[in-house]
């Protein structure tokens, strides 16, 4: 009959290899079940990927799942964020004044619950919010660059709002019902000598007392609103627009400024 002898490290081999397994098994728990986790220091790199396993706390990032909700709320020396995959989680907090949240082209943020981005700059590249909660804009700089788009369930848009067309003519379409609301200004402008619109594609958008639209001359190009909007707030026509609706109406506006002709 043969013994088996185990020394002594045979045995710290063994340990850890169960650690890992454990360790690797808890991860999938976690990404199963659903964490809540939040943006940390990797090593000494305050600035990285959404995808980035080792820049979430605790253990289970990064959130990706349904079940998971995530927190970019890390203070000192300013820092990025680079949102590079899509994602579909329960909630998004954004709230430090020295992040700058950015998105890669063609990516998509599904949340079912609330978003809300407090403080911090966001950075939008062609990409898209969706999801059956609010998403609640009070940042100081929100840029959506390209041909971008926001179908939550509601939009309250308190931030200021730049819709950029860059290297050609672009968009950002807004379906959100009838909960599109701007309280504090919309930049509709141009980097580059092309076409920037803002189509509200289903309901009304509120442009509240406190609501001002900009319409500017950027590096040229048309700029336009489609869709159907209340009759508050300012609105400055500084370059040629076009108003356009296919059904709904264009209700009385207050406009500072406007160049060719009247809407």
């Amino acid at each position: 009959m043969r013994s088996l002898f185990l020394n002594r490290s045979t045995f710290r081999n063994i340990f850890v290899l169960l650690t890992l397994g454990f360790a690797g098994l808890g991860q999938m728990v976690n990404s199963a079940q659903g964490v809540n986790v939040s943006w940390k220091v990797d090593g000494l790199v305050v600035s990285g990927n959404w995808n980035e396993v080792d820049h979430w706390t605790p253990g289970g990032g990064p959130p990706t799942l349904a079940g998971n909700s995530a927190t970019i709320d890390l203070t000192g020396s300013p820092y990025s964020v680079a949102f590079n995959v899509n994602a579909r989680i329960d909630a998004f907090t954004l709230n430090a004044s020295n992040v700058t949240f950015s998105s890669t082209v063609s990516r998509t943020l599904n949340v079912s619950g609330p978003v809300n981005l407090q403080n911090g700059v966001v950075d939008w590249l062609s990409s898209t919010w969706t999801g059956g909660g609010t998403l609640s804009s009070d940042v100081g700089i929100m840029t959506f660059r390209g041909n971008c788009a926001v179908n939550n369930a509601a939009f309250v848009q308190n931030s200021v709002l730049s819709l950029i067309a860059s290297g050609g003519s672009h968009s950002t379409t807004v379906a959100n019902g009838d909960t599109f609301t701007n309280n504090n200004v919309i930049d509709i402008t141009s980097e580059t000598d092309h076409s920037m619109i803002l189509a509200v594609s289903s309901g009304v958008m509120t442009n509240s007392p406190t609501g001002i639209i900009d319409f500017e001359i950027g590096a040229g190009g048309l700029r336009a609103l489609n869709g159907s909007f209340s009759k508050q707030g300012i609105m400055n026509i500084k370059t040629d627009t076009n108003f356009n609706k296919t059904n709904g109406v264009f209700p009385t506006r207050i406009c500072s400024k406007y160049s060719g002709a009247p809407p």
